[in-house]
């Protein structure tokens, strides 16, 4: 921020004798050098002037406040009272509540949506068709795994003790190539159709 700058923001507080003695003396150097600046001063000190004699003009009345408070206090008992007898108690509420709650569960108990849960443990009817595959012992879940990705296919049931899957391909003409795949792999021992 230039110097010029911070002399002009100065004036307002050197109009109403706020400033310290260091930052006067700046402001009366610089009026002695700049017209402008003095210019700008003048119109400082008519501001001011004028600011004083609107101040001055009207003074309020001194119970003014006192008056302003008591009336407020007033209007504020109304309004209280207003609310009070407009609005019902409140069990009067808790009971339109509960009425509206038990119209509602009757309505929800004679139409109720159709919604429908299948549990884990309940029977999925899938389309498409099993077969029946024994992995080699020492074939890894992520060769396994890629091996079913690349036919489409997956585990629906498995392993059983002796090391058998069910798995599931989802379109019955593919089951012939499948079995073939999977009659090809090293990872399989057997594939074959389920009954």
């Amino acid at each position: 921020m230039s110097s010029e700058k911070k002399i002009r923001d100065l004036l307002p507080y050197y109009v109403r004798g706020l400033l310290s003695e260091p930052e006067k003396r700046k402001v009366e150097e610089a009026l002695k050098k700049d017209p402008a600046l003095r210019e700008e001063l003048e119109e400082w000190r008519a501001l001011s002037g004028a600011y004083d004699l609107l101040a001055a003009e009207e003074k309020p009345p001194e119970d003014l406040f006192l008056r302003l408070r008591a009336r407020l206090h007033s209007s504020r008992r109304r309004i209280w009272i207003f609310t009070l007898r407009a609005f019902p108690s409140f069990k009067t509420l808790v009971i339109i509540f509960q009425f509206l709650l038990i119209v509602f569960l009757g309505i929800k108990a004679y139409h109720p949506s159709p919604l429908h849960y299948t549990t884990l443990s309940a029977p999925v009817k899938e389309k498409g068709e099993l077969i029946n595959v024994l992995f080699q012992p020492q074939a890894q879940e992520k060769e396994i795994r890629r091996l079913l990705l690349s036919v489409g296919a997956r585990i629906v049931d498995g392993p059983y003790p002796s090391g058998l899957y069910v798995i599931r391909v989802n379109n019955p003409g593919e089951v012939p190539r499948v079995l073939a795949v999977f009659r090809k792999s090293p990872l399989v021992r057997l594939a074959e159709r389920a009954s």
